[in-house]
């Protein structure tokens, strides 16, 4: 073969050659076969067959061809004409499948592309498929909408043969005129990146079928004239419109555009770490190095009218690998050039240490070989990078960190470009908004959240024996109040001689971040040394189960409505009393055998509260999780206060659910119960309907009572050490309605007085009143909620109600003169009931108020009970 090079250098000013054209033309058709043909070698014969097959599914609308959706779907494909092993394979999806051209039908698809990894050193059979199907734009919206769901069709099809294909309905027209949108997401860019993607357009694409871009035949030299020659070639016929695709030059990528992309490939990394390092660097290179030197699909362009045709030595992934090889050596940042190096041999994942799985190495393989034979790395480099799917947590940490640093490297070099160039990003603000918390969400560091320890980084981190050690027991660990873990002991002795590889102050959160990087399941061989702990192995177990059970791996998505506003909690595990007896001290005394006292919140007549501690594993709308441990002063109340929060933040229907669990020796279930239903309770009282409410709510716990109520959008509570300090508080006056709720176990003993606040009414003076002989016991509830309760002498039902009556008209009527208070309803009702004794518990009664007695009965009255 003849070394010699034909570089064609068009001069279109002086002229067009069609036949040059038609060179031009070939070179590209060459290369795209090449590639096409690899693609399909690299797949297996079913995926050959389906790839085969695909055009000929919209070349058509047969009902028994997969994917069809109606009659009416768009079809045909520009210069489509089916080969014969296409055919046979649509017959075996039908055996009355005829195929007959329509040749009076104008196609209505005008290419099929693939691009990506397709036919380059990265593909593989587990590779997906991005398609670009071109449509006509003259297409209405009905129309396409009809192409979308055959694709859609087309697409679950090809999945669920094990080809994940990603079709992508393309307008070239309005991509040329950039009206081209789409929703951001994993599979698309959204606005982040428009001369980019055609970028990686030009330089990967294969065509499929159908027509092909025009940006081949103007030479690279002339791309500034782009849109001249354009109107060139076809006012003047030299090309036939319907040969050619037009999506417009890239050689002018504006810098703007650069901070988008490198924000989306951010977003990217969160699933596929080094593919994306690939890429943002690739932005950075461009950053500094666009327009003096060409861009890569310019470079690609100008290789093949250079005659360069080797389709090994235009590998989209190796020409990125070798621009950014030159930018880092030439800046001497040799430890960001071992980092690309890595992730390239990562992305091509063909393994070098070990022999070729076929008789004949891949082409990949052979090519990987020798770009890698001058980066002089020794044995021990190769052997550890291809065991990638075997890494674990130590492994990924490390790799972690030097992967997050060179993104975050990229990201601040984009933002400063930006900021010193005053050049605004092609992002639009909401998917700025979305790239932004769903990157918090991942890697922003907060109090109590569970670090997520790797974004792809390695495809499992499953242990199979994990140890948990109380540094109790370790009479060689300074740190006695922390918790240990190690992997694959021989025994408990052997962890004196093996790295501790965490160590957490609280077993919960040590377990959750466990669990929430699925290094440890139900499957895991897991051992326990308690030390003075107090921890059982049941405990640890039933811990671990109640993990998985509540929180099962892979947690979904998060969808991008939840990144649209701030997080809220979704869920909530509470787990009580974690290595704790409740009852340890109070058996030796056997106080607890003295009562019937069962509440767990005043057990025993002693009334001890058996809740200790509890630790709150917490999950966010955005999947973030984050623990937090209640151990001192009032656990209870302080966590409830943080499930209010978290309910006032979650308005959805669905509310934040909440899971209590108890694992301690004695009373377990009993505990559990009790704080659930407070819980719930406490929701029903302050969240009617999901709308949150400003009740005041009484809670009994030991010796005191707490009265929790909302104060400036924040849940506090009360301390109160008696009931009178506590009915004192109830009965001051408030400017808004603010009813009395109680917990169910609290002010038991005040039977009639909960039976009167269950029947509380806004904007209404109610008077409740019992007989007790010659006494009458009256309870008042005043219009915003407060209570009033006092006992007094008895003179006759129509004496009481008529003086009492006047007597509250007459403070509201002096309240309303009042300047220094003024209630929101100036004008409430009055009302009055009678308690009765019943059966089992009283009744109300309402009662008319009879018309006032003559005044000097009522002063007489007045002298004779004064």
């Amino acid at each position: 073969m003849s070394a010699y090079k034909q570089k064609l250098v068009p001069d279109f000013s002086d002229g067009v050659d069609r036949k040059l054209l038609k060179q031009i033309r070939d070179r590209f058709l060459k290369i795209n076969g090449d590639r096409l043909l690899k693609t399909r070698e690299a797949l297996a014969s079913r995926h050959q067959d389906l790839l085969e097959v695909l055009p000929l599914l919209y070349q058509v609308n047969h009902p028994l061809m997969p994917g069809y959706v109606s009659p009416h779907v768009p079809k045909g494909i520009c210069t489509y004409v089916p080969e014969k092993s296409a055919l046979a394979i649509a017959r075996s999806f039908s055996q009355t499948f005829k195929y007959t051209a329509d040749r009076r039908h104008k196609p209505q698809i005008h290419s099929i592309f693939m691009m990506g990894s397709t036919g380059t050193m990265a593909h593989s059979e587990s590779s997906d498929v991005d398609l670009w199907l071109c449509y006509d734009p003259r297409l209405n919206e009905s129309e396409c909408g009809l192409l979308k769901q055959k694709a859609q069709a087309i697409d679950t099809w090809a999945n669920r043969q094990g080809l994940e294909v990603h079709t992508f309905l393309m307008n070239a027209d309005a991509f040329r005129e950039e009206r081209f949108e789409t929703v951001l997401d994993k599979e698309s860019s959204g606005s982040a990146q428009h001369y980019l993607l055609l970028d990686e357009f030009y330089r990967t694409a294969i065509l499929l079928t159908g027509r092909y871009p025009l940006w081949w035949l103007v030479p690279p030299a002339m791309e500034a004239q782009y849109g001249d020659i354009r109107e060139l070639l076809l006012t003047k016929r030299f090309i036939k419109e319907d040969e050619v695709l037009d999506f417009g030059s890239a050689a002018n990528i504006p810098k703007s555009e650069l901070v988008g992309a490198g924000m989306w490939q951010l977003y990217k990394g969160l699933d596929a770490p080094y593919k994306s390092v690939l890429k943002m660097m690739l932005a950075e290179v461009y950053a500094q190095e666009l327009p003096q030197q060409p861009s890569l699909s310019l470079a690609f362009k100008q290789a093949v009218y250079d005659d360069e045709l080797s389709s090994e030595q235009l590998d989209p992934y190796l020409t990125v690998y070798r621009r950014l090889e030159a930018y880092l050596e030439a800046r001497g940042e040799l430890k960001r050039l071992d980092l690309v190096r890595k992730s390239f041999y990562l992305k091509v994942n063909k393994k070098l240490s070990r022999p070729p799985s076929a008789r004949r190495p891949s082409w990949q393989r052979n090519l990987l070989a020798s770009v890698t034979q001058k980066w002089f790395w020794d044995d021990k480099k190769f052997r550890y990078l291809d065991t990638r799917n075997d890494w674990k947590m130590d492994q990924v940490v490390v790799e972690r960190q030097e992967v997050l640093a060179e993104l975050s490297h990229s990201y601040r070099f984009l933002s400063d470009y930006a900021r010193q160039n005053n050049i605004s990003s092609t992002i639009t603000a909401e998917d700025l908004s979305l790239l932004g918390r769903k990157l918090y969400a991942i890697f922003q560091k907060k109090a109590g959240k569970i670090e997520k320890l790797n974004p792809g980084i390695a495809p499992n981190l499953w242990e199979e024996n994990l140890a948990i050690h109380h540094a109790s027991s370790q009479s060689f660990i300074a740190e006695q109040n922390v918790w240990l873990l190690y992997r694959d002991l021989s025994s408990a002795g052997a962890a004196a001689y093996q790295p501790v590889l965490r160590k957490s102050g609280n077993l919960i959160e040590l377990l959750a971040w466990l669990h929430f990087n699925g290094i440890l399941n139900s499957s895991t061989r897991l051992s326990l040394v308690p030390g003075d702990s107090g921890v059982t192995a049941y405990e640890l177990q039933s811990l671990v189960h109640s993990l998985n059970q509540h929180l099962p791996l892979p947690l979904p998505p998060v969808p991008q409505l939840a990144l649209q506003r701030p997080a809220y909690t979704t869920q909530i595990l509470l787990y009580v009393n974690v290595g704790i007896d409740p009852l340890a001290g109070l058996a030796e005394k056997g106080l607890h055998r003295l009562s019937d006292r069962t509440d767990s919140l005043a057990y025993s007549s002693q009334r001890y509260n058996l809740i200790k501690t509890i630790d709150q594993v917490m999950l966010n709308s955005w999947q973030e999780l984050s623990t937090h441990r209640f151990d001192k002063g009032e656990t209870l109340l302080q966590s409830l206060q943080a499930y209010l929060h978290a309910c006032h933040e979650n308005t959805e229907e669905s509310g934040c659910k909440v899971s209590v669990m108890c694992f301690c020796p004695q009373r377990a279930e009993a505990i559990s119960s009790r704080v659930a239903g407070l819980f719930h309770e406490a929701r029903e009282a302050f969240f009617t309907s999901g709308e949150p409410q400003n009740p005041r709510y009484v809670i009994e716990l030991e010796e005191h009572f707490y009265v929790l109520q909302r104060q400036s959008e924040r849940y506090r509570f009360m301390q109160f050490d008696d009931k009178a300090q506590l009915f004192r508080y109830l009965s001051k006056p408030v400017k808004s309605y603010s009813p009395i709720r109680c917990d169910s176990h609290a002010l038991r003993q005040e039977e009639r007085l909960r039976l009167v606040l269950e029947h509380d009414k806004q904007d209404c003076i109610q008077v409740f009143y019992y007989l007790l002989g010659s006494i009458v016991e009256v309870i008042v509830l005043d219009e915003s909620g407060s209570v009033h309760q006092y006992m007094a002498p008895y003179g006759g039902e129509v004496l009481f109600l008529t003086t009492l009556a006047q007597f509250l008209k007459r403070v509201v009527e002096r309240r309303d003169l009042s300047a220094s208070f003024r209630y929101e309803n100036s004008k409430p009702d009055l009302a009055f009931y009678k308690l009765l004794p019943g059966a089992e518990s009283f009744t109300v009664k309402p009662v008319n108020v009879p018309a006032p007695l003559p005044v000097h009965e009522v002063v007489a009255s007045g002298h004779e009970h004064g």
